[in-house]
């Protein structure tokens, strides 16, 4: 199947498993209320669909096999190994290896052979057994762009990673990762890293370094340090925490932080500065807001809406306001007011 069209019907949900197909390259899902899927991952396209679809699958326990790989160059058998493999004919045609649920820790040199002949860009081991980078997938660094070893068994990623120095993707979601190691730092062209559903209590330092970083996704971590000032360098136009102290405006290049000095603005009025008091989700409306403490009483309430307290504040002091109004940074003081729709 290379096209899944969802049109004139009702449809809510799509099975996590499509994330897995392969051989699907379109998934239109015109005039369908979904609500699985955040609208921004489907504006974005059948390739985001299907990372979000795999990355939402159960990270289960699997035994440990070998798979192989199906010769498509005159070999009979299978190339690596004995079950089921993949066409060696379709690897060198696409440029891409996808070796995932396999229930594999180990791939052979034979793989890697076939891999290189091909001059391979992308090499998908997700869902497997793994507990490190393959050692015999050190000869595609030449041409390697786009690797996913996400729901895997790495609790120490291998430093040799930074040898890898085209790569502009990186997966590595649902593994058992604490640290990142500080050679990432080579990896210039780096602009999508995935570390959700790991065990991080901190944003790694080198993640600060990869200066062409458009898109991290961070979520469902135990993240509690970050650097603010570490973002300002990165072209970052997409970030996901879904359980840390930052708000995310997906279409604003927004980075805001709990507790920092910050400055309020909206169209056709003037700026009012204060201190970010509160990030996240409300019962008042929907979507994310930003619960800010004024500099001066120009606020609307005391950090509670409608009976319900998102912080403390004097009254008058406070307001809530959309991400995409608010800028951090270091601000003086000063007695500025205005009134809008924007801010509770």
């Amino acid at each position: 199947m290379q096209c899944y069209i969802i049109k004139k019907i009702l449809v809510f949900r799509l099975p996590y498993a499509m994330g897995t197909m392969t051989a699907l390259k379109a998934v239109v899902l015109d005039g369908n209320p979904m609500k699985s899927i955040r609208r921004d991952i489907i504006m974005r396209g059948t390739t985001e669909i299907k990372k979000y679809l795999m990355s939402r699958m159960e990270n289960t326990d699997i035994p440990v096999s070998n798979k192989g790989v199906h010769s498509g160059q005159g070999e009979s058998g299978i190339i690596g190994g004995t079950g089921e493999g993949v066409n060696a004919h379709d690897i060198c045609q696409s440029k891409a290896l996808d070796y995932s649920n396999k229930k594999t820790s180990d791939v052979s040199d034979d793989v890697w052979t076939v891999a290189q002949k091909g001059e391979i860009t992308s090499v998908n081991l997700s869902k497997n057994a793994f507990t490190d980078i393959p050692p015999g997938m050190i000869c595609l660094s030449e041409w390697l762009k786009e690797l996913n070893m996400g729901m895997n068994r790495i609790t120490v990623l291998n430093p040799d990673i930074g040898l890898y120095i085209k790569l502009t993707m990186l997966d590595l979601r649902n593994n058992q990762l604490t640290s990142l190691p500080n050679e990432m730092y080579s990896l210039f062209q780096l602009r999508e890293l995935y570390i959700s559903y790991n065990r991080f209590t901190s944003m790694p330092i080198v993640v600060y370094q990869l200066k062409k970083l458009e898109n991290l996704f961070a979520d469902t971590n135990k993240i509690t340090q970050i650097d603010a000032d570490g973002f300002k360098g990165l072209p970052m136009s997409h970030v996901v925490y879904e359980d840390f102290s930052v708000a995310i405006c997906e279409s604003f290049n927004c980075f805001i932080v709990y507790d920092t000095e910050c400055e309020v603005k909206v169209v056709g009025q003037p700026a009012k500065r204060g201190t970010v008091k509160y990030i996240g989700l409300t019962e008042f409306q929907t979507g994310y807001w930003i619960g800010v403490q004024f500099d001066e009483p120009l606020g609307k309430n005391n950090g509670s809406v409608k009976g319900k307290r998102y912080f403390e504040c004097p009254d008058k002091y406070g307001a809530f306001v959309r991400p995409e109004n608010v800028e951090v940074g270091d601000y003086p003081e000063e007695d500025l007011g205005f009134s809008d729709e924007d801010e509770i």
